[in-house]
């Protein structure tokens, strides 16, 4: 049996294993143009405010308060900060508004108030009231 001439080995298979994903957040139907989900102010603390802002002055202020990240476990933190979106009220039971909290402070309360699923439509809707969708009106987003 004759020796092989090199002892090089070839890669048989990469796998990408995806855990969050990176998004801007855009209303799909209003007339004033696109609008994004934003961190109000670009500030990224505890009890900061969610609200729409047209997508290209978002993006024009390059400081990434239009970012989200989506994760696996149906938590939208924003890319900058690391904090949660979650409903204000926690309960969605009318129409809520949301802010930035921290996750560990989020999940704390034990009532899924920062916890999101994906839509059929891409509707970005309440874990814990499916019924109740991220809807944009008059410059926020609410439930």
């Amino acid at each position: 049996m004759k020796d092989p001439t090199n002892y090089f080995y070839g890669i048989y298979r990469v796998f990408i294993w995806v855990k969050q994903w990176t998004a801007m957040i855009i209303s799909g139907n209003s007339g004033d143009g696109d609008m994004c989900l934003v961190t109000k102010n670009g500030r990224y603390e505890n009890y900061g405010q969610i609200m729409a802002e047209p997508c290209v002055d978002a993006i024009a202020l390059s400081d990434l308060r239009e970012v989200f990240q989506i994760h696996t476990n149906n938590q939208i933190t924003s890319m900058m900060g690391g904090k949660c979106v979650e409903v204000i009220s926690g309960m969605a039971s009318d129409k809520g508004n949301f802010q930035l909290m921290s996750c560990i402070a989020s999940m704390m309360m034990f009532d899924s108030r920062e916890s999101f699923e994906l839509g059929k439509d891409n509707e970005i809707m309440l874990k814990k009231n499916p019924k109740k969708c991220l809807t944009y009106l008059d410059t926020e987003y609410q439930a």
